[in-house]
């Protein structure tokens, strides 16, 4: 019953009828849906090829962010949000033991099954730093803005289609008053027909009249 209550949550969809912008916008991202999908597999992609990297280089240095292919895509996620991503980059340039991890970092690996003597620290300047600089650039700055420009590209296309729809109804619109105005010529017509009948009409009885006197 909770549930069936907040489905009356929904009922603020309803300004989406009203509101002829959200409309756009919301067409806009139904029909980026499928083009947002390919970008999707795309970013996937990314993201599976430099986590294969990242688990292959950087798990023995960085277990906490590499250890595996599933954390490895999950800190690249962090990474492509811009989140503190640079303090990936240093623990693998600089090595762990000489940054980013200290006793509580080792005390959390011990909890999860890895001692700290089975982590081994190493330095990878230009590596590291050519390994994540490069996933930020291609991961944020190119593939993510492939999903600004779909859903740009969807607005567009929606924006053309209520235009044309507006223009639509307006041309039915004025369909609508030709026919009213034709039906007003057609009874204005009748009149004029009924009213020069009645003027034959007077005019044949007066020949009549006037023949019968001559």
């Amino acid at each position: 019953m909770a549930v069936l209550r907040l489905a009356r949550v929904l009922r603020v969809l309803k300004l989406v009828s009203a509101i002829p912008r959200l409309q756009i916008l919301v067409g806009a991202v139904l029909k980026s849906i499928p083009s947002i999908g390919y970008v999707f597999i795309l970013a996937l992609l990314h993201f599976y090829i430099y986590g294969c990297m990242a688990t292959f280089l950087y798990s023995d240095n960085d277990p906490v962010h590499f250890r595996n292919l599933q954390t490895s895509m999950l800190s690249l996620f962090r990474a492509v949000t811009l989140e503190d991503w640079t303090d990936l980059m240093y623990i693998n340039m600089y090595g762990s033991a000489q940054y980013g991890y200290d006793v509580s970092t080792y005390v959390a690996l011990e909890h999860i099954g890895i001692s700290r003597t089975a982590i081994t620290s190493s330095a990878s300047p230009i590596g590291a730093a050519f390994f994540f600089v490069s996933f930020v650039v291609t991961g944020a700055m190119i593939v993510l803005n492939l999903f600004v420009g779909v859903m740009l590209n969807g607005m567009e296309e929606a924006r053309k289609e209520q235009e044309t729809q507006t223009w639509l109804d307006k041309r039915k619109g004025e369909q609508i008053n030709f026919k009213e105005e034709f039906a007003q010529l057609e009874h204005h017509l009748q009149k004029f027909t009924a009213e020069i009948s009645q003027r034959l009409t007077v005019l044949d009885k007066l020949t009549e009249k006037k023949i019968r006197m001559d």
